[in-house]
């Protein structure tokens, strides 16, 4: 199937690269982009170089709601995860929620993840 001719929600990514579409017999289609995502995270170095750091992140849509699009979370998946010389991750989530803003009568979903990281020590 040629994904465009798919409806997507947005965020749209770089269509050069390969999208994955999963067909399944009743006609869901799992739309799964590729992303890299560079993020930051304030920290608080109070404690270093034996500092803890917890970094929160979020993604959702600014265009389809709730009825148009279901945000799910599976299990974080770190088997490709290249380890950091200078941190350890000590705890990983992902949590839906859906908020209702002023402008419109449907709920949108937003993904929060939260990383706990704790700095490598010599």
């Amino acid at each position: 199937m040629n994904p465009r001719l798919l409806w997507r929600v947005d965020p749209a990514f770089d269509s050069t690269y390969k999208v994955n579409l999963l067909n399944y017999h009743n006609g869901l289609i799992n739309w799964v982009p590729p992303g890299i995502f560079k993020i930051s995270c304030k920290l608080d170095i109070y404690w270093f170089p034996f500092d803890e750091q917890i970094c929160f992140f979020k993604f959702g849509s600014w265009s389809s709601s709730k009825d148009k699009i279901e945000l799910q979370v599976g299990e974080l998946d770190f088997s490709e995860y290249l380890e950091n010389g200078e941190w350890i991750i000590l705890h990983s989530e992902g949590n839906v929620t859906a908020k209702y803003y002023e402008c419109c009568p449907e709920a949108f979903e937003d993904i929060k993840f939260t990383l706990h990281l704790r700095r490598r020590t010599l």
